[in-house]
């Protein structure tokens, strides 16, 4: 599940298993202490909800009774496209805190992916930071 609660920077960077569990932990704080962050969370995960009821209701209208694997199906894509918007969420929301709480720790990496900039000021990726 690495791919849902990813470092959002270097890997190649000498830290410790307990100071990135210290970074995100830091960056938690941040996150929380914007009071935007929770409600963007809860809206969109309500918009997931109604949408998925909407569509089970226009299913049920088209073909009657519903099937078990037709709640099946619905509860599959209900879980992935619930996974893929909080991951999205994540890299739009938590990453650039977390890049923030590297960078505060005398880390130097680009501030919009995260990538270790060894000798240059410049990121590979982005260029000019």
């Amino acid at each position: 599940m690495s791919w849902l609660a990813p470092d959002y920077f270097d890997r190649e960077l000498p830290l410790s298993v307990d100071d990135r569990k210290e970074i995100r932990r830091q960056a938690w704080k941040l996150w929380f202490a914007n009071r935007w962050n929770p409600a963007i969370y809860i809206v969109v995960i309500a918009a997931i909800n109604v949408l998925g009821d909407l569509a089970l209701r226009h299913i049920r209208g088209h073909i009657g009774q519903m099937l078990w694997w037709h709640w099946l199906i619905a509860a599959i894509v209900f879980i992935l496209i619930l996974l893929c918007s909080i991951r999205g969420l994540q890299s739009w929301r938590f990453a650039p805190l977390a890049r923030q709480v590297v960078r505060e720790q005398g880390f130097n990496i680009c501030p919009k992916c995260g990538k270790r900039l060894r000798d240059a000021t410049d990121c590979p990726r982005h260029g000019a930071v």
